[in-house]
Formats: C-alpha cells, structure tokens, sequence
C-alpha cells in the first residue's frame, strides 16, 4: 500500500517509520527542509529508542523516503495521515493552522483517479467539528475536479480519524504491538486494500 505521512514530528516519523517497515511504500513530507535532510541521511529529529534502526530496516523491507513538497506524495497514496503540529496559541487554544494547510494541499493535489483514505488526527486540538470542517477542506478544494464533483470527490475519499497514543520512549513497540495484534485478528493490508 502507498501510504504517506504529512508531518516528521514525533507522531509522523514513529508512524511512517513503522508502517515501512511492515513492508509499505510511504512518504513522509515536512515543510522542515532541514528535519527532511536529517532523516534522509538515516538520523532522526526526535528521541525514540530504536528509530534509526527501525528507518534503516523500514528503507530495506518497504521503502521509506522524506520529501518537502506533497503533490506527488497524494496522488500516489491509497492513505495519507495527518500529523502536523498543533502548537498553542497566546490565547491557549490550539493552533490549527498547520492542520488546515495540509488539507488543503491534500485537496489540491487530490483527483479522482483512484479511492483514498485520508486519516485525521484524534484528540483534543482537533476535536469532531474540527474534523468535519478538515474534510470538507478536503474536499472542497480538489483543485482537479469542477466544484460540482464535490460528491464524485466524496466518494473517492474517506476521512477516518487516528488515535497517536504514543508515549515517548516505547512509541515504536507500542505501535508495532499494535500492527501486529491488528494483524493476529486477521486485519491485514490485503483486507482493507
């Protein structure tokens, strides 16, 4: 499956690092050309236990690269996370700016070429409204396809939502567990492809 992650943050990197390395093609995509540089030559932003290694082994078993522009990243994806930050306002509200750019470059760059799975992260900052409004950004803004194939667009697109419960210094044997338990009740890429 083609996968991308938009975001290199904790959650995107654990994420695209992990799903590579149970055989996924995915691309992760930051703006950050500096943190792109760094995981292209193997090294991680982040502290977490394991990462390089586990991006190494993700290049050899699925394929994983780092890329600063989107475009081609979706129109590639059968799925493709969200996991921007969501840093605090002055006012203590959630930042959700960088939430709203990535779905409008995903509804940019979307076409209805193929169905794809577009995961919005779960928590707090971005609660259901948020949510809702995120689809409809994405999906108002397919730059590809007239305004009234909105409902074509629709239904080429799904928006599921994620829950990143990682804790720092086991997210990548927590989020294995999970894929493999995920895989144990027979869950596989080949059923929901």
């Amino acid at each position: 499956m083609r996968v991308t992650v938009i975001g290199t943050g904790y959650v995107g990197t654990v994420t695209g690092a992990c799903l590579a390395y149970l055989g996924h093609r995915v691309t992760c995509v930051d703006t950050d050309a500096a943190k792109i540089e760094t995981l292209r030559l193997g090294r991680t932003p982040i502290y977490e236990p394991g990462l390089e290694e586990l991006i190494a082994l993700a290049k050899h078993n699925g394929g994983i690269n780092f890329e600063t522009t989107l475009e081609d990243a979706v129109r590639e994806s059968d799925v493709i996370f969200i996991a921007v930050g969501t840093p605090p306002l002055p006012s203590g509200e959630a930042n959700l700016a960088y939430l709203e750019a990535a779905a409008r470059g995903i509804g940019a760059a979307m076409d209805a070429s193929k169905f794809r799975v577009v995961v919005l992260p779960l928590g707090r900052p971005s609660g259901k409204a948020t949510r809702i409004a995120l689809s409809c950004e994405i999906l108002s803004t397919c730059s590809s396809l007239p305004l009234s194939s909105v409902t074509l667009v629709g239904r080429r697109a799904l928006c599921s939502s994620n829950v990143a419960a990682l804790r720092s210094s086991s997210a990548v044997n927590r989020t294995l567990a999970l894929a493999e338990s995920l895989w144990a009740r027979g869950l596989s890429s080949a059923s929901i492809s």
